[in-house]
């Protein structure tokens, strides 16, 4: 079981990009296996209350962080004879140190190594793109893809088409419960997901409202919730919505509390511990928070980028 000490905060090292100015809006993010970090941003983001003139001048791109601080533009390839948009954003790296990009404005899942010859793992239908996009992917142990949109999490097929494995396509709308569980996960609507991710030991957890699910051979089960910890240093609280998850090598969860602005450590028997306070995961959901070693965790810290180094096991 992993170490619950608490390293001092000499443990961050702060990326620090002049490329953003202080009303930049940062979007979910990759490690990459160089040990740089891939970022989703928007110069000018859409704030509630904004025109609609205001809204389309967006200006969105990726940005390539590197451990000493400098940053420069990513070179966004082209797939299938069509260039990459500029609003693609970073949502999965593999075992293979293959970077998966959503392509919204293609309605697409894209994957590549850098500097190497990209593809389509899957095409998402205009109908699903244009209600949900894809909100989180997640890649199993075997390369299986996992993919969360239009209320359904879907596997990608050979032929780029993706099988339904929970949910059944109908918005959950009601918000007294989850249902009934454990429960076959195609037999109802599937409880608002903001993130999946894979498990070492096969199947997903997903995040809800502070529940974590888990898919497992069809079934949809609680992993942990507000009641399964409560009295603990990290109780999960009711209605808070959690995210930024990543399996760590000894089999712990880490899982982001955003409006905590808390980092949770959850163990294999339940016990949930506080990893950090008073920060928050990157992005909600982010791709591969942590760095590729498992040494650290991207945050948001005080407005900036920053990796925090996790304690030894």
């Amino acid at each position: 079981m992993a170490s619950h000490r608490r390293p001092s905060p000499a443990n961050w090292t702060v990326l620090r990009a002049d490329w953003f100015d202080e009303d930049a809006s940062l979007g979910s993010a990759a490690a990459l296996p160089d040990g740089s970090v891939l970022v989703g941003y928007d110069t000018n983001p859409y704030v509630a209350g904004d025109d609609e003139g205001n809204a389309e001048e967006r200006e969105p791109g990726l940005v390539v962080l590197r451990p000493d601080g400098s940053c420069e533009p990513f070179d966004l390839p082209e797939v299938d004879g069509r260039r990459v948009g500029e609003d693609a954003r970073p949502v999965a790296v593999d075992a293979a140190d293959r970077l998966y990009l959503y392509d919204g404005a293609a309605h697409r899942l894209v994957r590549g190594p850098a500097g190497g010859t990209w593809e389509t793992v899957a095409t998402i239908p205009v109908d699903v793109a244009e209600q949900t996009g894809v909100s989180s992917v997640a890649i199993g142990a075997d390369d299986e893809v996992f993919v969360l949109s239009g209320f359904r999490i879907s596997t990608v097929a050979a032929d780029g088409t993706l099988v339904p494995v929970a949910g059944n396509g109908e918005d959950f709308l009601d918000m007294k419960g989850l249902g009934p569980l454990p429960r076959s996960a195609t037999s109802a609507p599937l409880p608002f997901v903001r993130e999946i991710e894979a498990l070492p030991t096969g199947g997903l957890v997903m995040a809800t409202r502070s529940t974590l699910l888990t898919l497992e051979n069809g079934t949809l089960d609680v992993l942990a919730d507000a009641a399964s910890t409560a009295g603990q240093e990290g109780a999960f609280v009711r209605r808070r919505w959690l995210g930024g998850m990543h399996p760590l090598p000894s089999g712990d969860l880490l899982v982001g509390d955003a409006d905590g602005k808390r980092i949770l450590q959850l163990s294999g028997d339940g016990r949930s511990s506080v990893v950090l306070r008073d920060e928050s995961p990157l992005s909600l959901p982010s791709a591969n928070p942590a760095l590729p070693d498992g040494s650290g965790l991207l945050v948001y810290r005080s407005g900036a980028l920053a990796v925090y180094g996790l304690p030894a096991d």
